[in-house]
């Protein structure tokens, strides 16, 4: 094609992508794919912290439990925070085959004690895990 005594290069005469265009296709496909990876990763973060949650509130749930079977006296009335911490610190089992033993529940931070309140509930004097199976 020639306009005023200069010639343009078609695009039909080209074959294919130069460089610098195939180098800015593949930075594009590039960042739209770490904006994917950073949002699926974020989300995996939120799922593993919920189910490491659930699976304290549990092992709260069967130690508290537990240690009330065995005559233990670990309810603090009208205070679940506290039964918690109780439940966390440890404490001594009165009766049967394991009397004069300590359950505990080592490492829960107190931020931990007090997220894990969510999956918790007191239902006809027993403690019950509500996070399902």
């Amino acid at each position: 094609m020639e306009i005023k005594g200069h010639t343009l290069a078609t695009r039909s005469r080209r074959q294919g992508l130069s460089l610098v265009e195939m180098l800015i296709v593949v930075t594009i496909i590039g960042f739209v794919a770490s904006l994917g990876v950073a949002t699926f990763a974020g989300r995996y973060r939120e799922v593993a912290e919920k189910a490491r949650l659930k699976t304290t509130a549990r092992n709260m749930v069967m130690i508290y439990n537990t240690g009330r079977a065995m005559g233990a006296d670990v309810l603090v009335p009208d205070d679940l925070t506290a039964t918690l911490h109780r439940v966390v610190d440890g404490f001594a089992i009165t009766d049967g085959v394991a009397s004069g033993r300590t359950m505990a529940l080592p490492h829960v931070s107190d931020q931990d004690i007090v997220s894990a309140q969510e999956f918790i509930d007191f239902q006809g004097g027993e403690m019950v895990f509500l996070g399902g199976p």
